[in-house]
């Protein structure tokens, strides 16, 4: 299978799109609408590679992932930085994929204080960690920092979330 060049405009936004054997790259210009669409094309590609099963999980890590890039990253004056790029890839086993931002702040897990169990902000990043069989952090070369997230097969989302719960 050849790979497939997109460039696709979304109202303002834009997205490079190439999704080839087992890898898809984004390059995006983010907006709150625009969210949706990468979920869209992700969760396409996953069908097309016969990874179906990991489809949701992967789409809601790919839309909180983006989502804090639209909520968190900063240029260094401090304006708000909707530029972010996103690579999902086969793996034996399951998929990774990386979001890259070029704001360089990693977040850091323990650094919250008690959680408003109404408020429906600040759980994205635990959601992640537990649909994601391995989730972090790294601060990238070229800048910036990139969420690495891989997610296995097996066991199902549902045993990893009921694991970590019970755990």
């Amino acid at each position: 299978m050849g790979t497939e060049n997109t460039t696709t405009t979304l109202g303002r936004s834009r997205a490079l799109i190439r999704c080839g054997s087992g890898q898809l790259t984004m390059e995006l210009t983010l907006a709150a609408s625009k969210v949706r669409h990468a979920r869209a094309v992700v969760v396409g590609c996953l069908r097309l590679w016969s990874l179906a099963e990991l489809a949701d999980d992967v789409a809601v890590i790919v839309t909180e992932l983006l989502s804090n890039v639209l909520c968190h990253a900063l240029t260094p004056d401090g304006s708000p930085d909707p530029q972010a790029s996103l690579l999902v890839q086969w793996a034996p086993g399951g998929v990774v994929v990386i979001i890259h931002d070029n704001d360089p702040t990693i977040p850091g897990f323990s650094q919250r204080g008690p959680v408003d169990e109404l408020s429906i902000h600040g759980r994205g990043l635990d959601l992640v960690r537990a649909l994601a069989s391995d989730f972090r952090f790294a601060s990238s070369p070229a800048g910036g920092k990139d969420a690495i997230v891989r997610i296995d097969r097996v066991p199902s989302s549902v045993s990893r979330v009921t694991a970590r719960l019970v755990n």
